[in-house]
């Protein structure tokens, strides 16, 4: 679409005949903040406005979960690693225990090095590892306070530091530091139930410490971080935790998700399947102000250099490659004289700092799609950026039909050309301006699929949308994985009902492409033991 790309070059690039080309403009445009999986922290305020609580929240992003009750338990918090001396003290006299024995001190704060001495009354004492500080009737300070205490060791001839401390009083300083505590109290409650939960799964089983203090675990701030709003929280839900088959769950979660969460292993290469690490909607995502981002513009000489070799010499295009929770998993980069290479789409989000592997890329003047896979009823964002500011035309082309106008439009100040639209089929797009023609951006089109809940009798019952009569609909049971278990044919009201033994467990709805459809399935539907 020559007619809309840029006038300024700053790189050629030659074609196959030779003759010089402007080098493109790379647009990219991304959905969500985070790595994905679990809980999206935006989402589960947003379910909170709309009426949800915080165990039907959890549920929705860890399925086939339940809640139960966590032993009474201690956590040990790493504060800090590698350092030559702490500073350790409180407002109130306090204790140290040792190898050695007990040593009161007086309130104040106290400097101890490599080689564990403290100076007590204008006296070094010389103490052995580990030191185990004790607060009294106030808290123990090292960078900031923290309750519990903090244990101080060696390592590599380098000090320690961990704080020790119950359970519920490490969760005060985290979800706070995690969720904003003017949220609403049932999106506090999720965070503090996935937190706790989190906590006790991640927790190492050896070593000297069993979480971390940052992002690695999750972000404690001890008391400066404490909320009375996030307190209550904690109080409410006390040692609940999220459980599949009877073992704490995972709880990963992360800021927003863009509209839909992911599933563990199209996130992490390599990570196996997890039942309750799906990807799901999330439709309350868009008071998030990272629910779109974008767009960020790329000039080839700009990706050259947070790429570097990954990409080929003349640059000439740059392909999404996406996974079934519509993340990128690869990005393909073709040269001009054809060679292609694979980047991993974690690598370029890195490199190119973007706020999720959630994202497209399109050249200047071409369309690109909020989502490449919706499903029935759903809206999608057709977007772009022109440098022509004259009137373009968005152009449509349903699966099995030919090209039409659907709407013309002028682009804003900065170029930037948007648009909603509800395809009911699967569809192309893309921009016309004149004899110019954009590079076609395809939706996918899935019917959506509705479990009823299971009324009396051997039999499970549902509804295709569109009424696509004679779709033949399977029965899937979780186990290791999904397994066909029956099958139904809708009607031309687009129901069906497959009669089988129907035992607990999870099921759910399949249907394979049609004509103008892709694949689709409907959201798990657990049926316990009656």
């Amino acid at each position: 679409m020559r007619r809309l790309l840029t006038l300024t070059v700053l790189a050629l690039a030659l074609s196959a005949a030779g003759a010089a080309t402007a080098s493109p403009l790379f647009v990219i445009r991304g959905f969500g903040w985070g790595h994905g999986i679990g809980m999206a922290q935006y989402g589960a305020e947003g379910y909170a406005r709309h009426g949800w609580t915080y165990d039907e929240i959890l549920a929705h992003y860890y399925p086939g979960t339940t809640l139960g009750q966590a032993p009474t338990a201690r956590i040990r918090v790493l504060l800090a690693s590698g350092q030559k001396a702490l500073e350790i003290g409180s407002e109130a006299a306090f204790a140290v225990t040792h190898a050695g024995g007990r040593v009161e001190l007086p309130a104040g704060t106290y400097r101890i090095g490599t080689g564990l001495e403290l100076e007590v009354d204008g006296k070094l004492r010389k103490l052995e590892a580990p030191l185990r500080f004790q607060a009294g009737t106030k808290p123990l300070r090292l960078d900031r306070p923290y309750r519990g205490a903090i244990v101080v060791s060696l390592s590599d001839g380098k000090l320690t530091a961990v704080n020790d401390l119950k359970l519920e009083q490490y969760l005060r300083g985290v979800v706070a530091g995690e969720m904003p505590a003017d949220w609403q109290p049932e999106a506090l409650k999720v965070q503090a139930v996935a937190a706790r939960s989190y906590a006790l799964a991640s927790r190492k089983a050896t070593g000297a410490f069993d979480v971390y203090a940052d992002t690695r675990s999750q972000v404690y701030g001890g008391i400066a971080t404490e909320d009375p709003r996030t307190d209550a929280a904690i109080r409410a839900t006390r040692a609940q935790v999220v459980l599949y088959d009877g073992k704490v769950a995972w709880t990963f979660f992360f800021a927003s998700s863009g509209g839909r969460t992911a599933a563990i292993e199209d996130v992490w290469v390599g990570s196996e399947p997890v039942p309750y690490l799906v990807s799901v909607e999330d439709p309350y995502d868009t008071i998030s102000p990272y629910h779109r981002w974008g767009p960020l513009t790329f000039t080839v000489e700009e990706l050259g250099k947070r790429l570097g070799s990954r990409i080929p010499d003349g640059l000439v295009d740059l392909r999404v490659n996406t996974n079934g929770s519509g993340r990128v998993a690869s990005v393909t980069a073709i040269g001009a004289n054809g060679v292609t290479r694979e980047i991993s789409g974690w690598t370029v989000r890195a490199l190119l700092d973007l706020r999720s592997t959630w994202f497209t890329i399109a050249k200047e003047g071409d369309l690109s799609s909020s989502r490449g896979r919706i499903v029935y009823g759903q809206k999608v964002t057709l977007s772009a950026v022109v440098s022509d500011r004259g009137e373009v035309t968005v152009e449509q082309r349903p699966a099995g039909g030919s090209w039409t106008a659907l709407k013309t439009v002028s682009p804003a100040e900065d170029g930037s050309v948007s648009l909603t639209v509800r395809p009911q089929l699967t569809t192309f797009y893309r921009l016309r301006a004149g004899a110019d023609v954009g590079e076609a951006v395809r939706v996918a089109v899935a019917p959506r699929l509705l479990l009823d809940e299971p009324g009396e009798g051997d039999a499970l019952s549902g509804t295709i949308q569109p009424a696509l009569a004679g779709a033949e609909v399977t029965i899937q049971r979780r186990s290791e994985s999904w397994v066909a278990v029956a099958s139904a044919v809708a009607d031309e009201n687009g129901r069906f009902r497959a009669v089988f033994d129907v035992t607990p467990g999870d099921y759910r709805a399949r249907v394979g492409p049609l004509p103008g459809f892709v694949a689709g399935v409907s959201r798990p539907l657990s049926i316990g033991a009656a």
